[in-house]
């Protein structure tokens, strides 16, 4: 996979909280062989493997990561037939297999989604009341076509659908551009759904908008000031207040705030300055602190013959004030990670870091993806006192 590709794949984290249970349905049709060719991890707690000082929580590939509300942390790991799921006591360093920290879709549920196993359900998300389940299927009588020379890329169609808590109710919302990102955030009180499709060949991440209630979905995208412009959001975080949307434009150039109640109305609009956060880009992965005073972000110097792509910290800004503070220096972040572990900001992720914030700001898990340097592995930096 080219850096370009895995920096589009990165581009939409999970979410630092539980925004909806959710389960991935796993089985050869939706994953292929990858999950059956790997041996199963053991998600033992190390020393730092890159040479820094922060906890290693598992030297292992994770496949979803967060914090609990109790302040542990839960992650899963691909296994033969789907994954394992595992929590993370930082005050003892103990690790213990756990259930999935989301509730799953019930198989009575299930068999109705596949109407019988005549549909093939790639993904289903559950609501956090459970009243209500979203879910990418395959098109009504879609057979996989046999190609007599393999189709580079080729992605098969798929459309999003709407199913009340036991899927007895079901009913079609529209084409998906693209695999469908399991995290999703539901809003007002579970009628608008945010979230984001990867189309194939690479192409850049699309985040939709899907109003239950009408039963639509809108691809978002906005036009610049002067209308001419077109801006789509690269990288984006809902406040825990569900009041704004904080997002980075495809250049990483800018930051956006915009109010989720002006969501439907804008999408298409143009933007105001007034709704630019005043920070210097490239900036990546934007996620609100817990109080939502706050927008953290990664930072890199400015494009040049001089920049240093590797050369990472961690920021933030108040939205309210302009006002912007440096959380983590460079050599905060290789004191903390290791030079190798460090490495890995700007070289796997295309610059995009993969973390998750605590819920009381004072640490953040950060992922550790395997490289010619480094072993896949996740730590836990520390932020207290910053």
């Amino acid at each position: 996979m080219s850096d370009e590709a895995v920096r589009q794949s990165m581009s939409i984290r999970g979410s630092r909280r539980a925004v909806g249970p959710l389960i991935l349905i796993l089985g050869m049709a939706a994953t292929g062989c990858n999950a059956l060719q790997r041996p199963s991890p053991t998600p033992i707690p190390s020393q730092n493997a890159y040479g820094g000082g922060a906890r290693q929580v598992v030297a292992a590939e994770v496949e979803d990561f967060g914090w609990t509300e109790d302040g542990e942390v839960y992650f899963s790991l691909a296994v033969e037939g789907g994954r394992r799921w595992y929590q993370f006591d930082p005050a003892t360093g103990s690790t213990r297999e756990s259930q999935p920290p989301r509730p799953e879709v019930p198989p009575e549920a299930y068999e109705r989604l596949t109407e019988g196993g005549t549909v093939q359900v790639l993904t289903a998300i559950v609501s956090p009341s459970g009243d209500k389940i979203l879910y990418e299927r395959r098109p009504e009588g879609f057979t996989t076509p046999s190609f007599e020379t393999p189709i580079p890329d080729y992605s098969p169609p798929s459309e999003l659908w709407l199913a009340e808590g036991t899927g007895v109710t079901r009913s079609r919302l529209g084409p998906l551009c693209g695999t469908l990102n399991p995290e999703v955030t539901w809003l007002q009180d579970e009628t608008l759904v945010f979230g984001s499709c990867a189309p194939p060949m690479g192409l850049s991440i699309i985040f939709l908008l899907a109003d239950l209630d009408a039963q639509a979905i809108q691809e978002i995208s906005f036009l610049g000031a002067t209308g001419g412009e077109e801006i789509l959001p690269f990288q984006a975080d809902v406040s825990h207040d569900e009041q704004w949307l904080a997002f980075t434009d495809g250049a990483s150039e800018h930051l956006w705030r915009i109010p989720v109640s002006d969501l439907v109305g804008q999408i298409g609009q143009p933007l105001s300055t007034a709704q630019l956060v005043p920070v210097d880009g490239p900036l990546y992965s934007p996620e609100w602190s817990p109080d939502d005073r706050w927008i953290y972000y990664w930072q890199s110097p400015p494009y040049g013959p001089d920049s240093d792509f590797y050369d990472l910290v961690l920021m933030r800004a108040n939205p309210t004030t302009g006002n912007t503070e440096q959380v983590l220096t460079s050599d905060d972040l290789i004191t903390e990670m290791g030079s190798s572990g460090y490495s890995t900001l700007g070289f796997t992720f295309g610059i995009a870091p993969d973390w998750r914030l605590s819920s009381d700001a004072g640490q953040a898990l950060i992922r550790i993806s395997e490289t010619s340097r480094t072993a896949p592995g996740l730590l836990i930096l520390s932020l207290a006192g910053r």
